[in-house]
């Protein structure tokens, strides 16, 4: 297995992320396997996502002058960078919108047989 990317900051990220993944197998995967059009560009857009490829811009601090890149995300709903907390933000405007009751859900189903004639008699004809 290839070595791990390094990380700006050790601890802070998961040694490998799903990008990661992406950018070194993506290709043979893709060649290899029959994907639709939808499967490639969510692949495409993980792989980029926070990359120097969608641009980005460069934040200053003004008290000590240390300088980093920020890169734009590709706001992909199923990149587990990106969509992730707009997946949590959703579930908490749910969460919020549910009744505080605990929820007991038992369903019963009766099942039998009746003579053809029994029924038509039931419905007036």
């Amino acid at each position: 297995m290839p070595a791990a990317p390094q990380r700006a900051a050790a601890g802070c990220r998961p040694r490998w992320e799903v990008a990661d993944v992406f950018r070194i197998y993506g290709d043979d995967y893709r060649n290899r396997y029959p994907l639709p059009a939808a499967h490639r560009k969510v692949m495409h857009a993980i792989e980029v996502c926070r990359t120097e490829a969608l641009g980005g811009h460069l934040e200053r601090c003004d008290f000590c002058g240390f300088e980093r890149s920020c890169f734009h995300s590709c706001r992909n709903r199923h990149c587990p960078k990106c969509g992730s907390h707009a997946t949590e933000e959703w579930l908490h405007a749910q969460k919020a919108e549910l009744l505080p009751v605990g929820l007991c859900v038992v369903r019963r189903y009766v099942v039998f047989t009746t003579e053809r004639s029994d029924l038509s008699a039931h419905r007036g004809s």
